[in-house]
């Protein structure tokens, strides 16, 4: 007897997508080969959404529901009236609308589908932190006009769709040129974690696929800040992921839990890497994402991550160097500088960062020095002849 729906889903772990004009058939060999490597490294412990339903043992006349999350477990109301905890199979509704919410941990995914009877409906879900930082699937069938079909929505749209490995084009997408049978299908977006499932379409029905891909709060590998020995980047173009900051750092610290994350290539950890976060606006969070104030912060040899817009350029804001300096790191150690043109010709050393700090020499216009410490506006540099002292970063080029 065949399947009625054959469905394997599940997010696509570590595997990202870089570009939305290249799906070649190179890049999907490359891409098969990291999604294996992946798996052998970390997917053995992941968590698959698997289901299998026949004929034989699924309602024959009536609509059913599958419901299930990818992490941990989910409380499932069907029309407000609570029904069971994930994963819920072959459970029976009325024929028509229904809405179906999955509640965990005061996060809710909520949403109201016409069931066909007969037929399964499927509510796949990642609940993430919050609305934006989330992902799922919902499946349904409705009756179509004596062909098969098959509708493909996503948020955000123009996803990228393949089918069996083939670009068919971008969301939102509709065919009715697909025989009866199962597909593999895979919406991937730049700045998005791909998402894949295998579906079956059926004879006279048209099956609907409705995707939430998860916008990525990290890149595919984390790198140290320049000049930093424990402040690391994490940038983003992303306006979803960097218009609330700390809604990025519950995220961050989310996916380092459930995908992991690269540090300098070296491989996936799951364990919390970082011991604070610090965002473009200078505030510093915590391992649970709560607000801490910079005085607080215990750093020892711990590592800073630190939230990038990729609009506001390369290195730390203003804002977050400041909180830097308060906790006793930087992003400018080891760097050099170039002595700006004064009005006097020369630059004064000084023996502390303030205009009260005594002379200890004097920086021709032109000189190059290294730096080895910062507090605001004072860069500590060292001369060629070694002699150290504190100088105004105003008249100071960093190179």
């Amino acid at each position: 007897m065949a399947d009625r729906v054959s469905t394997i889903f599940s997010p696509t772990g570590q595997k990202y997508y870089a570009s939305a004009s290249k799906p070649a058939k190179t890049n999907r060999s490359r891409n098969i080969v990291a999604f294996i490597v992946t798996a052998l490294g970390v997917m053995l412990t992941s968590y698959f959404g698997y289901l299998l339903v026949s004929r034989a043992n699924s309602p024959a006349s009536k609509p059913y529901l599958y419901a299930d999350v990818y992490f941990g477990k989910a409380k499932i109301y069907v029309n407000d009236k609570e029904v069971g905890e994930t994963p819920l199979e072959n459970f029976v509704v009325k024929k028509g609308n229904n809405k179906v919410k999955l509640e965990s941990e005061g996060k809710t995914y909520q949403t109201t589908i016409s069931f066909l009877a007969g037929s399964p409906t499927l509510v796949k879900r990642d609940l993430g932190t919050d609305e934006v930082f989330s992902s799922g699937l919902d499946l349904w069938y409705e009756k179509s006009a004596s062909v098969n079909s098959l509708s493909v929505i996503s948020q955000p749209s123009e996803a990228v769709v393949f089918i069996d490995g083939t670009e068919a084009g971008k969301t939102p997408f509709s065919t009715d040129k697909l025989s009866a049978g199962s597909y593999d299908v895979r919406l991937e977006k730049e700045g998005y974690e791909p998402q894949s499932g295998r579906l079956n379409i059926l004879k006279d029905q048209k099956l609907n696929a409705s995707f939430k891909l998860f916008p990525l709060p990290a890149p595919t590998s984390i790198k140290l800040m320049e000049g930093s020995a424990n402040v690391y980047d994490f940038n983003s173009a992303n306006s979803f992921v960097t218009s609330s900051p700390q809604s990025w750092a519950k995220a961050l610290i989310y996916w380092n839990k459930t995908r992991g994350i690269n540090i300098m290539g070296y491989g996936i950890n799951r364990e919390l890497v970082f011991s604070y976060i610090l965002d473009f606006d200078g505030k510093f969070y915590d391992s649970s994402g709560a607000t801490v104030e910079a005085n607080t912060v215990l750093l020892g040899n711990g590592k800073i991550a630190y939230l990038r817009r990729e609009s506001d350029g390369a290195g730390v804001s203003a804002p977050a160097k400041e909180s830097l300096t308060k906790v006793g790191t930087s992003v400018t150690a080891g760097k050099t500088a170039k002595v700006k043109t004064t009005e006097t010709g020369w630059l004064r050393m000084r023996s502390q960062p303030s205009l009260t700090g005594a002379e200890v020499g004097r920086l021709n216009v032109g000189d190059t020095v290294s730096i080895t410490e910062e507090k605001p506006g004072w860069l500590k540099v060292k001369n060629s002849a070694g002699l150290e002292g504190w100088a105004s970063s105003d008249y100071l080029q960093l190179q």
